[in-house]
């Protein structure tokens, strides 16, 4: 055995992760677009989600082949740059290559360790799990595509400095796509040379090492191996290595030879090592033909499984000999080990991760190359693996997994999952066996994440160029008689009736649309991607149109502006697509706020030019959905506290231009909403145009801004710190202290104060309303459960002790409530206790009395408002307030 295949028998066994608390899935779609985590990849409501998956990389074995004479230039641009994007050619393994940097980092820079991206087509971004990557890393990102970064390499740039880390890009992608992601990619792109220049010595002293390990037939008789050992009558190893330069090609050529008992000829050995320089399709399927059967059948499974760990292409292998193909095949698959498949190291490597050691070509052609030599003879074997590949695919989303090593980790099934996929795909590309099938197969599935492995598979036809091929397919399951027999055939082994078939089939060709559009650049979407759209926007079927709605955000994102017109009037008419459309638009906003701006004040502008009323069947029109649409996104905007796009007194502008014409309820209510979340940004600014909002609102829709104010004040709860404890209120954690008279006022309390203090009798009216809703809606529950916890710590403690630490605001919590009538002798008192005040502080602490009886509170609410007042001392009048309502309340009867 070999030292590559030695590596081998170190292994490392995680623990069975459990499965019912993983977010694993696939295919779809997830609403919760607020943060950077839902850009790419799949976006699903309810079901699973998986991030990018890094594994530790162990680089402290012995180099394996020689390194090319550019590697230190390289290693010194990426010490200076901190990032490199490698393309590779047909025959330079540049995934090796980069691990060789990595290991000259860590020899330079000992305190740094190298994690790789061996996973990356579940997720939804990249970005994110880079940003959350707390350790200076060398982080080794294969196979990466400009649509993995959204386009977006300047973010790549500024994420690699700020978490001082080292990035080794690998792609398999051109130059002039990744310049789509920007021109400043050119300082960090390196080209691998086609003919890769190495040391002759090493290259010479690697060649003859391997030769010794891996000699021809024809030179087992040899007692040694020197650079003037003869492969021809008169061609020796010298003159070979004259001709063939790289490790890589000398491999390949010497896994051509191996077998052959006898020297090749003068004219067919230089033919043979000219073709090393030409064709690598053409080098690999001789390869493949010079193999034996079960050799044969060993490589094809290799292809098919390129990319699992070790340990589960083995576990696949078993059970696929199950079907009578293979059985009959050969013996050897059944009871594979290792020493079986040392011969593929020719294109694989064996690759070693904290998680297990990985079967992995060495170039992306390999896979498609073998399977397109073995096509003609080996059909019916590719296409029953396939099927069986696709059960354990399907069975990664089961729970209770019992084969550890197929299922047994989160990583483990990421990784069958993105192997199937690009299988697959490779398969359809270049019509490599019957994958229509098994593609229409998963696509009527009822299961969303199922339906999402066809999807992602067929658009990743994109990534080749293949627009025609994938539009064809597209057109195909809409209207061919062919696909629609299939369906028929389905129906007759399911229970499923015809019509949720071809819903399902529907909604798989929107997932499939949804990551076709990856690929596109920000407003460059494809016309035909647009017309689907469009097509599937007006479907009946609700399954359809809930898929559509889920993925909607994924193209409003990048290509708003290209869409605006589409969405206008195509889309934001359905009230079903409102929270999506919605979700995307706040996005786009977010990384393109100039814009969207501009867009958005053109849309707001149209739907001003008409007005809603109340009717008698409140009934929203097409205008009130357009601008539902627009306000939910508005509302949205102010979370990002910051003046990007539309600035606060913008926003404040434009809500009260809304507010003074609308007539519809339900479009005034959510106009308040977004008021609200504006108003918590800035107080001040609340302060001054408090006048111009209450001024057009009714006593009932004033209630419902001092309930927003509410939640505007819990959520500022949730962040003060230094409590002594937390209690739970609706499934939400909040900081309290044993004795509340000593937390902090949250910023919303300190402006209800200024308020309440003010000359402005509206601000004080509201700040008084809101101080009771505050005290009714929550503080009267804090109290109550400030006071069982400390029961119950005294209990546990079996000490009796008084609560005369807790603010004593009540003797006990009320079960009723005890209402406050204001008849003649509580008018009498009132005005006793105001009779030598001044004529402006009796007005103001009139009113704010008449406030108190007419919001119809409980009396244990305004004890909980008075409380507070009197021991915060937040200015003369609420000083003055609490000593008057004191007084009044010591009067009254319960």
């Amino acid at each position: 055995m070999n030292s590559e295949t030695a590596s081998m028998t170190q292994r490392n066994t995680n623990q069975v992760h459990n499965l019912e608390a993983e977010n694993v899935a696939l295919g779809d779609f997830h609403q919760d677009v607020t943060t950077d985590n839902w850009a790419m990849g799949d976006i699903n409501q309810t079901i699973y989600h998986q991030q990018p998956s890094f594994l530790e990389v162990d680089l402290t074995g012995d180099d394996v082949e020689p390194s090319p004479t550019f590697l230190p230039d390289v290693s010194a641009l990426l010490e200076t740059r901190k990032l490199i994007v490698l393309k590779g050619n047909d025959f330079f393994d540049v995934s090796s290559f980069g691990k060789q940097l990595a290991k000259v980092l860590e020899q330079k820079h000992t305190h740094l360790s190298t994690i790789e991206l061996v996973e990356n087509e579940e997720n939804k971004s990249l970005f994110e799990q880079l940003n959350q990557q707390t350790e200076s890393r060398i982080v080794i990102l294969n196979s990466l595509h400009p649509r993995h970064i959204q386009y977006d390499f300047e973010k790549l740039i500024t994420l690699c400095e700020r978490n001082n880390a080292f990035y080794i890009v690998i792609t398999d992608s051109s130059l002039d796509t990744w310049l789509k992601s920007g021109q400043i990619l050119k300082d960090f792109w390196f080209q691998i040379p086609e003919l890769a220049q190495y040391n002759q010595a090493e290259l010479k002293e690697w060649f003859l090492n391997k030769l010794e390990t891996n000699r021809p037939l024809f030179l087992s008789e040899e007692e040694s191996i020197s650079e003037r050992t003869l492969f021809s009558e008169n061609i020796n190893v010298n003159e070979i290595l004259q001709q063939v330069s790289t490790p890589q090609k000398l491999t390949v050529f010497l896994a051509i030879v191996r077998n052959r008992k006898h020297p090749l000829s003068d004219s067919k050995l230089t033919e043979s090592l000219q073709n090393l320089n030409k064709n690598s399709e053409g080098i690999i399927a001789k390869w493949f033909n010079n193999l034996d059967h079960s050799q044969k059948v060993i490589a094809i499974s290799a292809s098919l499984f390129n990319g699992l760990f070790c340990s589960q292409y083995f576990e696949i292998l078993t059970e696929i000999s199950n079907s009578p193909f293979w059985d009959k095949s050969t013996r050897v698959i059944g009871s594979l080990d290792y020493f079986n498949i040392e011969f593929l190291l020719t294109f694989y490597r064996f690759e070693t991760t904290d998680e297990g050691d990985l079967l992995v070509a060495k170039n992306p052609f390999v896979r498609p190359a073998i399977l397109r030599a073995a096509i003609d003879h080996y059909p019916r074997h590719i296409e029953k693996a396939l099927v069986t590949f696709m059960n354990v695919m399907e069975n990664t989303y089961q729970r209770g997994h019992t084969k550890w090593e197929l299922y047994g980790t989160t990583q483990r099934r990421s990784l069958i999952r993105q192997v199937f996929i690009e299988t697959a795909r490779d398969i359809g590309l270049y019509q490599l066996g019957n994958i229509e099938s098994i593609y229409l197969q998963l696509a009527a599935s009822n299961h969303s994440y199922i339906q999402g492995i066809a999807a992602k598979s067929i658009a990743q036809y994109r990534m080749f160029d293949q627009d025609e091929l994938l539009f064809q397919t597209i057109e195909k399951w809409q209207t061919s008689k062919r696909i629609q027999d299939r369906i028929d055939l389905f129906l007759r082994e399911k229970t499923d009736n015809k019509q949720e078939t071809i819903a399902a089939i529907k909604t798989t060709t929107i997932r499939m649309l949804a990551y076709a559009a990856d690929y596109d650049q920000p407003n460059q979407l494809h016309e035909k991607i647009i017309d689907n759209l469009i097509t599937y926007s007006n479907d009946s079927d609700q399954k359809v149109q809930a898929t559509l709605a889920s993925v909607l955000p994924k193209f409003i994102h990048h290509h708003a502006y290209q869409l605006r017109n589409y969405l206008f009037d195509h889309f934001m008419i359905h009230d079903v697509y409102s929270s999506a459309i919605s979700d995307g638009l706040f996005v786009a906003y977010r990384d393109y706020p100039e814009r969207m701006k501009e867009v958005m004040l053109h849309w707001i502008s149209i739907c001003q030019k008409e007005n809603s009323k109340e009717n008698r069947r409140q009934k929203t029109t097409q205008r009130d959905n357009r601008l539902i649409v627009l306000i939910e996104t508005l509302m949205k905007i102010p979370e990002l506290e910051i003046d990007r796009g539309f600035s606060t007194e913008e926003m404040y502008e434009l809500a009260i231009e809304l507010l003074k014409q609308e007539g519809r309820a339900k479009i005034v209510d959510m106009i308040l909403s977004l008021i609200a979340g504006i108003q918590s940004i800035n107080y001040e600014l609340a302060y001054k145009n408090l006048d111009s909002i209450l001024a057009f609102v009714s006593r009932e829709q004033r209630k419902l801004m001092t309930q927003l104010w509410v939640l505007n004040y819990m959520k500022e709860r949730e962040h003060l710190r230094g409590a002594d404890f937390e209690i739970v209120i609706n499934g939400v954690s909040y900081p309290v202290w044993e004795k509340p008279d000593e937390r902090p006022l949250t910023q919303l309390e300190e402006a209800l104060f200024q308020w309440l203090n003010s000359g402005k009798k509206r601000a004080q009216e509201f700040a008084t309303l809101t101080f009771l809703e505050i005290a009714h809606s929550f503080e009267r529950k804090e109290y109550e459960l400030i006071r069982n916890h400390i029961k119950e710590r005294e209990l546990k403690k079996h000490q009796m002790r008084t609560k005369q630490n807790v603010a004593q605001i009540m003797h006990q919590t009320a079960t009723v409530p005890h209402y406050i009538g204001l008849d003649f002798w509580l008018r009498f008192r009132i005005f006793f206790y105001l009779l030598f005040e001044s004529r402006l502080t009796k007005e103001k602490l009139k009113d704010i009395i008449m406030v108190f009886q007419s919001a119809k509170y409980s009396k244990e609410d305004l004890r909980f408002v008075i409380h507070k007042w009197n021991q915060r001392k937040r200015g003369e009048l609420s000083t003055k307030l609490a000593k008057w309502l004191i007084k009044l309340f010591h009067n009254i009867k319960e």
